[in-house]
């Protein structure tokens, strides 16, 4: 959205000189816009016993912890907030603001990973109630659109239909990828014959 006009800076993108100030000044003025809302990845993992298993190398958790490294590594923006929920000392998911940017969002982000895998087991065992984390994202700074990633087998979630609607109703994105182990798909494959 149109905002007003200024004085061209060298370095300033071309794409945004205003020809008709340009011309009345004898200078060259840009257009300079509003910035779009702000902008917020969030991330959701499940760290529930079911995504400690694994049959093959890697559990189903760290497959998950993976994909937000690679998600935040592709989507380097650096105009974007990062955050996580994560399950806190009480077991309860929490709201860590990773950064305003990718840099220092993946720094916090290995710092929190670290510090969850030092606690004792009985510590990290949390419940994990998609839909009041969902409830808490669609709660927590309304004046932001949320690009949200949930990285669950969503094996212990309940409906939350309403919850995404929600969040979608009020301009958000929301992803989620399930995390299923080899094992888990070849035995709930049907036999036939």
């Amino acid at each position: 959205e149109f905002d007003q006009v200024r004085l061209y800076i060298p370095g300033d993108p071309f794409s945004r000189l205003n020809p008709r100030a340009t011309l009345m000044h004898g200078q060259p003025y840009i257009n300079v816009r509003m910035p779009d809302r702000e902008l917020e990845m969030v991330f959701i993992i499940d760290f529930t016993d079911s995504m400690h298993f694994g049959s093959c190398e890697d559990t189903k958790l760290e497959n998950s912890i993976n994909l937000v490294r690679i998600a935040m590594d592709v989507i380097h923006d650096e105009q974007m907030r990062y955050s996580l929920y994560a399950p806190g000392i009480l077991g309860e998911y929490e709201y860590v603001f990773l950064g305003n940017n990718a840099d220092s969002g993946i720094k916090k982000f290995e710092s929190i990973i670290s510090s969850i895998g030092k606690l004792p087991q009985k510590k990290t065992k949390c419940v994990f109630d998609l839909q009041e984390v969902i409830r808490s994202v669609g709660r927590l700074h309304p004046n932001i659109t949320k690009y949200v990633l949930i990285l669950s087998d969503f094996i212990f979630a309940m409906d939350y239909r309403g919850e995404l609607n929600y969040l979608k109703s009020q301009g958000n994105r929301v992803l989620g990828f399930a995390i299923v182990d080899p094992m888990e798909v070849s035995a709930s494959a049907p036999k036939l014959g």
